[in-house]
């Protein structure tokens, strides 16, 4: 049973089903089930808070500013690296074959965060439900239409070394 006893709280009542025969191990049972059970529901929570933030940022956001941002050094570089550019969260990491792109941190399919998945071959796969991307293009890679979001280019100047990022717009 789910109850709402505010806009963000919830009374959950739960009953667990056992199949044990020694009613001496019931509650020690029960006390593992409910404590697997309220930690599923916190991460779960906070996965659906988090992707109700995106969505109500994706809402207010205009769009691509033409703007560029400077990273530093690519000898001083730590990657990957997380940014946020132009409001938006993104990941700068370097290729098998030693090109930098920047990828979106947010799986266009239910917004599941790509920020730690871990690149295979210029390929990224989403943790929540395996939505596969090219590194390169933000297109799908199996086949199921969905797009990271436009990422900026990474720039890395030839004399300097020094790395920056330049909106798709520009800049």
């Amino acid at each position: 049973m789910l109850e709402a006893i505010e806009p963000k709280l919830t009374a959950i009542e739960v009953c667990f089903y056992l199949p044990e025969h020694r009613p001496e191990r019931l509650a020690a049972l029960g006390e593992k089930y409910r404590s697997s059970y309220a930690r599923l529901w916190d991460q779960d929570e906070a996965m659906m808070m988090r992707r109700d933030a995106l969505l109500t940022r994706s809402r207010l956001r205009s769009g691509g500013s033409g703007a560029s941002l400077r990273l530093g050094l690519l000898s001083e570089l730590r990657l990957p690296l997380l940014v946020e550019f132009d409001g938006e969260p993104f990941r700068i990491l370097e290729l098998e074959d030693g090109v930098l792109v920047a990828h979106s941190t947010i799986c266009p399919h239910w917004l599941g965060p790509l920020d730690e998945a871990a690149p295979e071959n210029g390929l990224l796969r989403c943790p929540w439900h395996g939505y596969l991307f090219d590194l390169r293009t933000g297109a799908s890679a199996d086949g199921r239409g969905c797009r990271l979001a436009p990422a900026p280019s990474v720039v890395v100047d030839p004399v300097t070394g020094e790395v920056s990022l330049r909106s798709a717009q520009g800049g």
